[in-house]
């Protein structure tokens, strides 16, 4: 008999989501200021002085001194001190740049000053994370910096002190914090989660989140619907109707999702293919790379290259 599976789903999917955090710059501005910013990495925007508006993928958030906000899908978005300003690229911007050392936008005008530590954050994977799929294109977390979580506020505290220090290394100090910064944000915005639509939602279904654990966590073992309709206590019809509603998508197709996750994963390691495939639930290495290149139209080689 298959032992109990009772790790949390979503500490186990926040677990895998691996970010690489980079340093982008601090900005000075004076109102009136704006500037936009071209699609890339996953953005994290503290707010350590004044307040700006952020609108990306047709979101728009009002955020103020002590505010965190994160573009978790790397989206074009726009930053200005109040709506309708004009917002020139951001490499138009006067800034300085001295390697080894903080990143300093100025622009604007002599009206209120907004200060920003901004960060970006990559990700491995060679498939979207359900996580990041799940969230809005702006979400922000209120008082990050004085009334949030100890542990984050002191963190942001840190970084705004990093950025100002203009202290050699800071730039990677920064980075190194900041993927650790967006997690810790993740895991605030999805406080609530028992109110969130799709995937997130899901996790508290009392059939759907066990069985969102099950695959979670043992992605190798042999599922089918009638497994882990089984494994959850429902009929197979009755189960994948559940889950489909849920999450919207079928389990299969959940469970492909989340073993080509996996695998993207494993791939930066040095164990041969045919032993991820193993780890991941598929009996021979062209299977796996059948399914793998199907859903990311990439082989599993041509990813491990590129990692």
């Amino acid at each position: 008999m298959e032992p109990p599976i009772d790790i949390d789903p979503l500490d186990a999917a926040l677990g895998a989501l691996q970010p690489r955090g980079a340093f982008l710059f601090r900005g000075d501005f004076g109102a009136p200021w704006g500037f936009a910013t071209a699609p890339g990495p996953a953005t994290f925007h503290i707010v350590e002085a004044g307040r700006c508006v952020i609108a990306a993928g047709g979101h728009t958030e009002a955020v103020e001194a002590g505010d965190l906000a994160v573009t978790p899908h790397g989206m074009a978005a726009t930053f200005a001190d109040a709506p309708g300003r004009p917002t020139p690229a951001i490499e138009h911007l006067v800034g300085d740049v001295d390697p080894g050392r903080t990143v300093r936008l100025r622009a604007g005008g002599d009206g209120p000053r907004t200060a920003l530590v901004c960060g970006g954050v990559a990700f491995d994977d060679a498939v979207a994370h359900p996580i990041l799929d799940a969230l809005p294109p702006v979400f922000v977390v209120r008082g990050a910096m004085h009334d949030g979580t100890p542990w984050l506020a002191n963190t942001l505290q840190f970084l705004a002190c990093e950025s100002r220090s203009g202290r050699l290394g800071a730039s990677t100090v920064m980075g190194h914090l900041g993927s650790i910064v967006f997690v810790q944000a993740i895991r605030a915005a999805l406080a609530d989660r028992p109110a969130a639509p799709g995937w997130l939602g899901a996790l508290d279904d009392p059939y759907v989140g066990p069985a969102l654990r099950a695959i979670q966590t043992a992605p190798e073992r042999r599922w089918t619907v009638e497994a882990l309709g089984r494994e959850v206590g429902l009929g197979r019809s009755a189960f994948a109707a559940r889950f489909r509603s849920a999450v919207g998508e079928s389990p299969m197709q959940h469970l492909t999702r989340w073993r080509v996750h996996r695998a993207a994963q494993l791939l930066r390691g040095e164990a041969p293919l045919v032993e991820v495939a193993a780890q991941v639930g598929y009996e021979s290495e062209a299977a796996f790379g059948r399914a793998f290149k199907r859903w990311t139209g990439r082989s599993p080689g041509a990813v491990r290259r590129a990692a």
